[in-house]
């Protein structure tokens, strides 16, 4: 024991070499492992904490790269490079937009290097990104989402209201995501036929879409279309490519009661991708409701070997364990209900918060940078189980470089708008440190400084439209004072309808009553291409404004 012990005291140089010689052999698994204990014996070390996570990308463990490449930079923040590797890790798992925001930063602040390899790989990247047939429509997206969120949550008065403004968005051109968020919407309101007709457009629209098609196929599995869930959950297992969609096709085959068809598509990734994180917990999972525990033990057992912080894997493992010598079919109905990589489980922040039990004063002491207890709380603050004054205490108790680097890390891991990060932010304030601070906020890498004014909101951003049209049209900006009052005496409902009027109703009414009672001469609107209906809100709004009548907002107009 003493030997073995010995052995893993090399200095991080060492283990340097013995990675390097093992890449050179092709085995990038052992190669991996070596760079870990480089990073965990200099946790100083820039370069060993830099190749540890591109060791961790080569083995398409991209959601642990990103991890390490954070904690590094939350170390170093001067080291723009691992931002390059962010951009790299999100591009890879097709979320273009957080990796543009990413790539944005690292051509901004990095040296460019044409000696290294990389850099050009990135520029590149950056350059496919912006691309004009990769701009998403922003909107369309965001209402997209918020409807699949009243709908899981069983809100189908808000649900049915923002989907409605939605189709409308996308008249001139289908929105695959949106039809198919339709189709569950209506089949939630007991409307099969036409869930049906729209889950069908969906498909048409999008047919290479493995993500629809898994939703197609419990969406046909519970209308009693059998044969035709089959064929789109068989479609879904070819597509699949992006451990989000390889979740989603999991999750379908539970609800078809078919978990051997999500083997044969996680057993075609792992031919390609013999150690992508995701995929081999999924298989794990999947041999374990399939009652085979041998074989799910080694894909466990594999995944502690590829990251041994991750905070599903041990929960995972641990689990799994409680399995052991069981019969196949109690392993198979224990694990029925557990979930596929990308959902944590509640007891893992348990068990992070037992590990971090005790007093702030004690636990400090035994808090190390780059150790194991400094992981779990780390894992604590990404599921948001870390009470705030203990974070607080902590930071204040650790000497003043690693105090900052827990506030720096806990900016960039967790929830977007969680009260972690908002505390952090006050501690680096208060401390001292000169911002911008790098955070994940808004669902976005950026450089944030509090200290800078906001930015405007979307009704200030409108109000402005609306101003620039009333001026326009009144030939001078005597009429604003006029513009502001009116609209800060509207409801709120009332208000965002009259600054977010895309044909002008309510400038031309707003300044024809201004001159009316300025006793001057009325300004000419040009009605010619409005509809009925928008002559009618002009007679309407100009009612309003004429009576003073104060409305709930809900007049359509």
């Amino acid at each position: 024991m003493e030997k073995q012990t010995d052995a893993f005291e090399r200095p991080a140089h060492y283990w340097l070499l013995r990675a390097q010689h093992a890449r050179r052999q092709g085995d990038a698994r052992r190669a991996a492992v070596m760079e870990r204990h480089a990073r965990r014996t200099a946790p100083q070390d820039d370069a060993a904490a830099y190749r540890y996570a591109l060791a961790l990308r080569q083995l398409d463990c991209l959601e642990a790269s990103t991890r390490e490449a954070f904690s590094a930079l939350a170390a170093k923040p001067d080291r723009w490079e691992l931002l390059g590797l962010i951009g790299q890790n999100l591009a890879d798992l097709r979320r273009e937009r957080d990796a543009l925001y990413a790539l944005t930063l690292y051509v901004d602040r990095a040296q460019p290097d044409p000696m290294v390899d990389w850099d050009e790989e990135i520029r590149v990247l950056y350059t496919g990104l912006h691309a004009p047939g990769r701009r998403c429509r922003a909107r369309l997206r965001g209402l997209t989402r918020r409807v699949a969120q009243h709908v899981a949550r069983g809100e189908r008065i808000q649900a049915g209201r923002l989907m409605w403004r939605a189709l409308e968005l996308c008249q001139d051109r289908p929105s695959a995501q949106l039809m198919g968020v339709a189709a569950k919407y209506l089949l939630f309101m007991r409307e099969p036929v036409e869930a049906y007709h729209y889950m069908c457009l969906a498909l048409e629209a999008a047919p290479g879409n493995a993500g629809l098609q898994a939703a197609a196929a419990q969406l046909f599995w519970a209308m009693g279309r059998a044969g035709e869930a089959q064929r789109a959950l068989a479609r879904a297992v070819f597509l699949a490519w992006t451990p989000q969609e390889e979740r989603q096709v999991m999750e379908a085959s539970d609800a078809l009661g078919r978990p051997d068809m999500g083997r044969v598509l996680l057993e075609a990734v792992l031919r390609r991708k013999p150690y992508r994180y995701p995929t081999v917990y999924n298989m794990g999972v999947c041999l374990l409701k399939l009652g085979r525990w041998p074989e799910a033990s080694r894909c466990i057992h594999l995944l502690r070997e590829l990251d041994p912080d991750d905070a599903q894997g041990k929960a995972l493992f641990e689990r799994m364990q409680g399995l052991a010598g069981q019969e196949a079919q109690t392993v198979a109905s224990r694990a029925k209900g557990w979930h596929y990589y990308g959902a944590a489980p509640q007891e893992t922040a348990a068990r992070c918060l037992s590990a971090l039990d005790g007093a702030p004063e004690a636990l400090a002491a035994r808090l190390e940078p780059d150790g194991a207890l400094w992981r779990e709380l780390m894992t604590a603050v990404r599921l948001e189980a870390v009470p705030v004054g203990l974070l607080t205490a902590l930071s204040r108790l650790l000497p003043a470089p690693d105090g900052q680097r827990l506030l720096r890390e806990t900016l960039t891991a967790g929830p977007d708008d969680s009260a972690l990060k908002r505390e952090a932010l006050a501690e680096l304030c208060a401390s001292g440190v000169r911002p911008p601070y790098l955070m994940w906020r808004g669902g976005r890498v950026e450089l944030y400084d509090p200290s800078a004014p906001p930015p405007p909101t979307f009704l200030q951003r409108m109000t402005v439209r609306l101003a620039h049209r009333v001026t326009r049209l009144n030939g001078g900006t005597d009429i604003l004072p006029y513009l502001l009052d009116e609209l800060h005496a509207l409801p709120p409902r009332l208000r965002l309808r009259a600054v977010g009027e895309r044909r002008g109703v309510w400038a031309a009414a707003l300044s024809l009553r201004y001159r009316t009672r300025r006793g001057l001469a009325p300004s000419l609107v040009d009605a010619a291409g409005w509809s009925p209906q928008e002559k009618r809100s002009f007679r309407r709004v100009l009612s309003i404004l004429r009576k003073g009548d104060r409305h709930d907002g809900n007049d359509q107009l």
